[in-house]
C-alpha cells in the first residue's frame, strides 16, 4: 500500500471503466465528483496551520511569516488534490466508483448541497414515519 493509498476516501468502493449512470448499489441516477483525498486529512493541516500562525503572531514576526503555515497548508491541499485521481459518489447511498480518469469525469458536477439535503431529509422523514407540513 503507497503512501497516497492512504489518503483516498474510505468506503465500499467499486473500479468502473466508464462514468455510471445509475448506482449498482441504490439505483439512484445522481452522483457528483470530488478528488479521492479524504477530507479529515485536509481539515487537519488547515487546524495545525491554524494553530500554528498564533505563536508566530504573539511572538510579533511580519505578516508573510504569521501565514506562511496557511500558505504551506494550501500547497499541500492543492498538490494531493491534483495528485489523487476523481472519484464518482452516489448522494443516496455514498458508494464510490474509482478508475475514472479526470477528462471522463469533466462532465459531472461537482457536490451540491441540495441535493445532497433532498437525500438526507428524505431519509430522516422516512426514518421518523413524519411528513412535511403542507402549505395552504
Amino acid at each position: 500500500m503507497g503512501f497516497f493509498e492512504l489518503l483516498k476516501l474510505p468506503g465500499a468502493a467499486s473500479v468502473v471503466n466508464e462514468v455510471p449512470v445509475t448506482c449498482s448499489e441504490c439505483g439512484c441516477r445522481e452522483m457528483y465528483r470530488q478528488p479521492d483525498f479524504r477530507r479529515s486529512i485536509g481539515l487537519w493541516t488547515v487546524s495545525v496551520a491554524s494553530v500554528a500562525t498564533v505563536p508566530l503572531m504573539v511572538l510579533g514576526y511580519d505578516w508573510l511569516i504569521i501565514w506562511s503555515p496557511m500558505f504551506l497548508a494550501l500547497i499541500l491541499d492543492r498538490f494531493f488534490a491534483w495528485k489523487s485521481a476523481d472519484v464518482v459518489i452516489c448522494y443516496e447511498c455514498g458508494q464510490l466508483f474509482r478508475g475514472l480518469s479526470r477528462e471522463q469525469t469533466a462532465g459531472l458536477e461537482s457536490f451540491d448541497l441540495e441535493t445532497y439535503d433532498r437525500y438526507r431529509y428524505k431519509e430522516m422523514e422516512a426514518a421518523s414515519g413524519a411528513s412535511s407540513p403542507q402549505l395552504p
